[in-house]
């Protein structure tokens, strides 16, 4: 349908609106940076010069790199692990909520798959956290760990019990391990 006979609305008594263009009038009143852009002349730093053109994007560089590094050294010197390795054993804890139940499982297994020669008693100290950091329960477990895979196992009530902590001690030496309760 052609549209350019049709006459647009305009209140009684008035004469319709004219609209004038002109793009050389309008790029002549813009500033340089959009007349440079529009003649071609307009160079933009693509790729990795961007991030070092100006001074606002290298301080905006280092201070992605400051973050990050912190988060590394976070994660790696303070922040509570759910595994440890010990005498060549590793153990990992794991914790989970079902049915109103906090199920915790701590996993024991040999990292070289050598033999012992004698075997070990572990003790573990199992601790249930809420979200207020309080202890809400507490239950030992001990086992006399051989060789393979073995494992030891926690149940609780879940009373809004938000992480598991647990204080191992393995032949003199003792660990923390943490894992928040996956829901």
């Amino acid at each position: 349908m052609d549209f350019t006979n049709i006459e647009e609305s305009k209140p009684d008594g008035e004469q319709p609106l004219k609209f004038y263009y002109n793009r050389e009038e309008r790029l002549e009143k813009a500033p340089q940076v959009v007349q440079d852009y529009y003649s071609g002349k307009f160079k933009s730093n693509k790729g990795i010069k961007a991030i070092f053109a100006n001074k606002s994007n290298r301080f905006m560089l280092g201070t992605v790199a400051i973050l990050t590094a912190f988060v590394w050294l976070y994660q790696g010197v303070f922040a509570k692990k759910n595994s440890a390795v010990i005498n060549d054993i590793k153990y990992e804890l794991q914790a989970f909520s079902f049915q109103d139940e906090v199920y915790t499982t701590i996993k024991i297994t040999s990292v070289k798959n050598n033999e012992l020669t004698d075997p070990l008693n572990i003790d573990a100290d199992v601790f249930a956290i809420n979200a207020d950091n309080q202890i809400i329960n507490k239950e030992h477990l001990s086992m006399v760990y051989s060789n393979g895979e073995q494992y030891l196992h926690a149940k609780t009530t879940d009373f809004d019990v938000k992480r598991i902590d647990v204080l191992l001690s393995v032949a003199e030496e003792t660990r923390e391990l943490s894992a928040a309760v996956k829901k």
